[in-house]
């Protein structure tokens, strides 16, 4: 009697110092918006998409990035939080090549030198490789930075899911 009351003591501590917060995915429904936000950005990059519709999903998936943050405790929420932050940032990135892009009205390659941002971009992403010379592609950077954002937005999935995390294939 005495050994099976220790062996509930030692399943309740155990169960105790385990508990809830040692899950390895987070709580599906409490993130579900966060995860239906970068679902619907990575439709409509992936089907075609107007300068303001993705300019309104931004402004939406970043709304659900703020509200999972507020809720976040544990290191996996917040890890799943930084995933989505890391997709925003690209997807991001990539609005301000398209808007550069439609400013000009003659081409699509600039010296990124001139433009700061783009030159930022490049850096940051290590797309020197799109480069010739001081010239880039707006649309080479914007397409790099669209997979760049998928590989963000397939980590942070992955971690909704609480699945292994794919590999990056961009730098």
């Amino acid at each position: 009697m005495i050994s099976r009351l220790l062996s509930i003591g030692v399943l309740i501590s155990a169960m105790t110092i385990v508990g809830p917060g040692c899950n390895r995915r987070p709580d599906k429904e409490r993130y579900e918006p966060l995860y239906r936000a970068g679902k619907q950005m990575h439709e409509a990059v992936s089907v075609g998409v107007t300068l303001p519709r993705y300019r309104e999903l931004l402004q939406a998936l970043a709304t659900e990035i703020e509200i999972a943050n507020d809720k976040a405790r544990t290191q996996v929420e917040k890890n799943l939080v930084v995933g989505y932050r890391d997709a925003l940032q690209t997807y991001q990135n990539a609005e301000t090549a398209w808007a550069i892009k439609l400013k000009l009205t003659t081409a699509t390659t600039v010296n990124m030198h001139q433009l700061p941002e783009i030159h930022n971009v490049i850096a940051f992403y290590e797309f020197e490789r799109l480069t010739e010379g001081e010239n880039v592609d707006l649309d080479s950077i914007m397409k790099a930075l669209w997979i760049a954002a998928e590989e963000d937005l397939a980590i942070a999935e992955a971690r909704y899911n609480g699945t292994p995390e794919p590999a990056r294939q961009t730098p």
